[in-house]
């Protein structure tokens, strides 16, 4: 990966070649989250300081875009060693809040106008766009608050981000992997806080049949105002199985693409929860969190 510093005043720096890196993007939370090491000369430092966006670039592809949290400056005998970590552009939305507002009915389209526009986020909200309902934000809710609890509610999902940093709701991209061989794989089947059913007080209960089929026991008890319960008994539905992966070469696929797993173990149809890209003197690699799906 080929990484770019953006500073306050618009210019792009382009880092050296960087020595250890890793990315991760993520399904909506937590944040997408960067990290890199690079060797820098004296002319870079006092430019470094005023950096205020990141971005990665592998194959003339944006693949990574956010904010730098923290940046370190390592000075010995070797010369200096530049260091950075930071988040994807949802930390925008995290870390900044509007105050209270009651909204009798406001659309998607309008939401991410008044709380993700003002901060330079690009987003695309489809055909879902024109979908309304009523809010009431608190004067400690963030922006990104606002814009998921509206989501829960009216989509039982939440936003995430794409590689260059555009805000979508889709759960699902175009890409398609095929998997034919691994460097290393783990399955995980979790029990622990897999809700079972939701009772919904006084207005009946919805069940996780593939969790009851697991002998799997345990429910939750929402209030009759919860907007979100669809949402929580969905994430329910994808918290039993977890399969990860290890192939070589970064960037190999993004949350929201289909995998297709041939051989022995694991065969099947799976769909990218998260991935995380690294690279280093050993080399790169792409490992993916999947979750049963299709396409």
């Amino acid at each position: 990966m080929t990484g770019y510093m953006i500073l306050a005043d618009g210019r792009e720096l382009k880092l050296p070649q960087l020595a250890r890196w890793k990315t991760c993007h993520t399904s909506g939370e937590p944040c997408d989250c960067f990290e890199l090491q690079c060797p820098i000369d004296g002319t870079f430092d006092e430019l470094l300081e005023t950096a205020v966006r990141f971005r990665g670039e592998h194959n003339g592809q944006t693949v990574f875009f956010g904010i730098p949290d923290e940046m370190s400056f390592s000075y010995g005998d070797d010369g200096i060693a530049f260091f950075a970590s930071g988040r994807g552009l949802a930390a925008l939305l995290m870390d900044n809040q509007f105050g209270e507002a009651e909204y009798p009915s406001i659309t998607f389209d309008e939401l991410c106008r008044t709380y993700a526009e003002p901060f330079g986020i690009e987003y695309d909200t489809g055909m879902f766009g024109k979908a309304a309902a009523a809010m009431e934000v608190t004067a400690t809710s963030s922006c990104w608050k606002v814009i998921t609890d509206f989501t829960k509610a009216v989509f039982a999902a939440i936003p995430r981000f794409t590689p260059e940093g555009k805000m979508v709701l889709t759960d699902k991209n175009t890409g398609h992997l095929v998997v034919t061989e691994a460097t290393g794989a783990m399955l995980t089947l979790k029990r622990y806080g897999v809700i079972s059913q939701l009772y919904i007080n006084g207005r009946g209960s919805i069940y996780n049949q593939d969790a009851l089929s697991r002998g799997i026991e345990c429910q939750k008890v929402v209030p009759t105002t919860s907007t979100t319960y669809m949402y929580q008994m969905n994430e329910a539905k994808k918290g039993y199985f977890t399969l990860t992966v290890t192939l070589p070469k970064a960037f190999r696929a993004f949350p929201g693409d289909s995998v297709s797993l041939a051989g022995k173990m694991f065969s099947g149809q799976y769909i990218v929860d998260e991935a995380e890209s690294s690279g280093g003197p050993g080399g790169s690699f792409c490992t993916l969190t999947l979750k049963k799906g299709e396409k």
